[in-house]
């Protein structure tokens, strides 16, 4: 918007960005999050105060983190069904390495983030390299990574875990939640990697069309 433009101009211009904004198909259901969240304001005395709205978003920022990986995948036309299967595996092999084979913290964390990486690799060279239907695949996937989880715990819970482990789920930075932090954090560094950078312009033209980034060659099944 330049400096000489008129205020019927400028009004215009507001409205056509409003206009292309509600084009979106996620405009809806983030209007209909919106109006939601505005009712429950304000009708219920309960609903905002500040415990509950922090607990709110303690609780979607786990949902939150889950559904930026997945939005990788969802991207490059994909979809993954074992991502609950992992993550839980991950969790549990970040407390098993704490417990029993005595790691810090933070290396039990990286031996946790390492499972997950093992088996998001599985995956992709599952689709990837055998052109196997990654719904079917990973449906399956999660079944072996869930009974994995189960064969090493025994179906135990753990129990006692440090506060290193634990403070990202109950710590604070000031007086926000650690969570929340980094659910913003990792939103925006999804945001640079889908838009600034190489490996998401890659991902995206996969998405788009297969065929075509298979033309212009390029390798879609390796895209680093």
């Amino acid at each position: 918007m330049t400096a000489d433009q008129t205020p019927t101009t400028r009004v215009e211009s507001a409205r056509a960005r409003v206009r292309e904004l509600m084009a979106h198909r996620e405009s809806g259901v983030f209007l209909a999050l919106v109006v939601f969240f505005v009712v429950m304001y304000t009708v219920s005395p309960i609903f905002r105060r500040p415990f509950n709205l922090t607990t709110i978003l303690r609780q979607i920022s786990v949902t939150s983190i889950v559904a930026m990986g997945q939005t990788l995948v969802i991207v490059s036309g994909a979809f993954d069904l074992s991502q609950g299967s992992i993550a839980g595996l991950a969790a549990m092999v970040t407390a098993k390495l704490w417990k029993n084979v005595g790691l810090d913290p933070p290396i039990a964390i990286i031996g946790g983030l390492g499972v997950g990486v093992v088996c998001g690799f599985l995956n992709g060279v599952l689709a990837a390299r055998f052109r196997l239907h990654p719904i079917v695949m990973t449906l399956a996937t999660g079944a072996v990574f869930l009974g994995v989880n189960f064969y090493i715990t025994r179906g135990e819970s753990i129990i006692g875990l440090p506060d290193g482990l634990t403070w990202l789920g109950k710590g604070l930075i000031g007086p926000v939640p650690a969570l929340i932090v980094l659910m913003f954090i990792v939103a925006f560094l999804m945001h640079i990697l889908l838009t600034r950078t190489l490996f998401g312009l890659r991902v995206r033209m996969i998405g788009g069309n297969l065929k075509a980034s298979q033309d212009v060659g390029m390798n879609v099944v390796f895209t680093g």
